[in-house]
């Protein structure tokens, strides 16, 4: 839109944002660290060296899912 970043305004939804993810991690019995770990094996199995637009695009979805649906 050409105007100037309002930060506090970003932060301030952001914040809105994180209430609202833990609300719900509440409700599904997890939390952010049990997340990101899981979503760090995902990405790790996907991209085992580094990120390509071959591995993107080629992704193993079964894989991806065991980990996903693994409890930890």
């Amino acid at each position: 839109y050409g105007k100037t970043l309002d930060v506090v305004n970003l932060k301030e939804e952001l914040g809105d944002l994180l209430w609202y993810v833990s609300q719900a991690m509440d409700e599904l019995g997890t939390t952010y660290e049990i997340e990101m770990s899981r979503v760090i094996r995902k990405l790790k199995a996907r991209y085992p060296e580094k990120f390509t637009e071959e591995n993107a695009e080629n992704r193993n979805l079964t894989k991806e899912r065991e980990i996903l649906e693994a409890t930890k």
